[in-house]
């Protein structure tokens, strides 16, 4: 079969790409709130963003493919068109809303005022509902029993009626208001119940949380198991845990910092190590996933003069733009022969590089230089096969 190859960019990066990762991490408060592709329903377009969006670096399908385009043409913040990202558990929006005014309390006054909406360098009149509440329960950041909080003035405001009682996530505007809006989890009491719950225990959470699911994501015929076990290496050490045949893992109490996670099948040779993932203070979680093809990749390492080099480090690292990103890969161990063989390999865009000792990353076919390899692009449900890793030097 022959393999599809394509030389990596060496220009700037694709405007899509900057452009779309510039809106996940800078483009509003809302745009940042986020990780994971599930969604707490307050009316808001969902959008997926957060680990999904940032694995698009390691996917290059699903929504994602379709979100660059998007992204790409706005020339505003995606909550001003509705879109919003709201993680689907309160522990994961904690991650990110900590130490921000969150209480529950009653509307006692709601009034319409005139305020500004700052985008960048533009400021545009609005109109924001302006709402006082009688704390009844502060969590954080609540240093009243009286708190007045402000809409945003944009198509996502949250709509307070007086005499309701509300669950208030806010922030602290630049202005120093407190706002808040639907992309929030800000809810009536009556439909909050798991977030009060989860905030109720927080005194007493010990740790935080990464949680997952192991899953094929190819449509042909699913080749292995999805059975395993999942590492959260942290500045503490390695944390393990036993993924299930549901593909489903958990691992609790784990102290606040970044992780990098890894899956190793217990059927095959390939671990999958993910984005870092980060537990900012006690009692958030992080939600991640493993994405499984259906696909196999193999090849050989030699030096120069097509000598095998054995027992080395083999590495795919995805790609959506043809250029090196270190963080989200797939890593192997070439044989006594020098051969490798990566399994359960998804439909994708790869660069393949080999670390033999003292000698540093070789790229295939055979570059120390990342911007000189060859982009790999892997079909869905095929054998690709007879790559070689040309080694300049080896000792």
């Amino acid at each position: 079969m022959k393999r599809r190859l394509s030389r990596a960019a060496r220009g700037a990066e694709p405007t899509r790409y900057r452009t779309l990762a510039n809106w996940l991490l800078t483009a509003s408060r809302s745009s940042t709130r986020n990780e994971d592709h599930h969604y707490h329903n307050h009316n808001c377009i969902p959008f997926p963003g957060g680990r999904d969006a940032l694995n698009s670096v390691r996917t290059g399908v699903d929504c994602v493919r379709a979100n660059v385009i998007a992204a790409s043409v706005f020339v505003f913040p995606l909550e001003i068109f509705g879109l919003c990202f709201v993680p689907s558990t309160p522990c994961a929006w904690y991650a990110s809303h900590h130490g921000q005014p969150t209480f529950i309390g009653t509307a006692v006054s709601v009034e319409r005022v005139s305020d500004v909406l700052q985008l960048g360098d533009h400021a545009t009149p609005v109109t924001v509902q302006k709402v006082i509440f009688k704390v009844e329960e502060p969590f954080e950041d609540t240093p009243s029993m009286a708190m007045t909080v402000y809409g945003r003035g944009t198509i996502n405001d949250f709509h307070f009626e007086s005499g309701v009682r509300y669950l208030v996530y806010g922030w602290r505007g630049e202005d120093g208001r407190v706002r808040t809006e639907r992309c929030t989890r800000t809810a009536q009491v009556s439909e909050a119940a798991d977030d009060i719950r989860f905030l109720r225990s927080l005194p007493t959470q010990v740790g935080g949380r990464i949680f997952g699911l192991v899953r094929f994501v190819s449509t042909g015929a699913q080749d292995g198991t999805v059975t395993g076990a999942i590492t959260e290496s942290g500045n503490d050490g390695d944390h393990k845990a036993r993924v299930d045949s549901s593909g489903s893992y958990e691992l609790n109490g784990l102290a606040p910092g970044d992780y990098r996670e890894t899956f190793t099948p217990d059927d095959s040779g390939t671990e999958f190590v993910s984005l870092k993932l980060r537990i900012p203070i006690a009692g958030s979680c992080a939600e991640s996933g493993v994405r499984l093809g259906n696909s196999t990749v193999s090849g050989s390492v030699i030096d120069q003069t097509g000598t095998p080099i054995p027992n080395v480090d083999v590495s795919l690292f995805y790609t959506l733009d043809g250029r090196f990103h270190p963080d989200v890969l797939l890593r192997t161990r070439a044989d006594t022969t020098g051969k490798f063989t990566f399994h359960r390999v998804e439909s994708a865009k790869f660069i393949l590089a080999t670390e033999p000792g003292i000698v540093g990353s070789t790229f295939f076919p055979g570059t120390q230089d990342a911007s000189k390899t060859d982009v790999i692009e892997i079909p869905d449900g095929k054998v690709v096969s007879g790559l070689t890793i040309r080694v300049r030097a080896h000792k």
